[in-house]
């Protein structure tokens, strides 16, 4: 799923490279850029990054406090990276947060957490 945002947005992510706000980037949104970063972080983890793609979530402002489905979509997107790690417990917690963050599951976080608990 990741991959397919990542190649659908290549262009918009690549803006992202000079500190999210290079030319093309003015008048983007929060939520636009959480996504666009989103999509950036997708595209590391397909190329292997992992610790990038975790380094990129974390500089797009992910907090286990935020709520709103942006927060609550960061907070997945930093799970799977988490758990595409191999650090399971760790994503386990992120995908609570993500829950939390939107308690109508718009990420789809309660059954992946369910997944992880079993």
């Amino acid at each position: 799923m990741m991959r397919r945002r990542a190649l659908r947005s290549a262009s918009s992510a690549g803006r992202l490279r000079h500190g999210g706000r290079g030319v093309g980037a003015v008048g983007v949104d929060d939520d636009e850029l959480i996504e666009l970063r989103i999509v950036e972080a997708g595209a590391r983890v397909d190329m292997g990054q992992l610790d990038a793609a975790l380094v990129t979530l974390q500089d797009a402002g992910v907090d286990a406090d935020a709520r709103g489905e942006s927060a609550a979509r960061l907070d997945y997107a930093y799970a799977e990276v988490l758990l595409a790690s191999d650090r399971r417990d760790e994503a386990a917690e992120w995908f609570r947060h993500a829950l939390s963050a939107d308690p109508e599951d718009v990420t789809g976080a309660a059954p992946r957490l369910a997944e992880l608990e079993d």
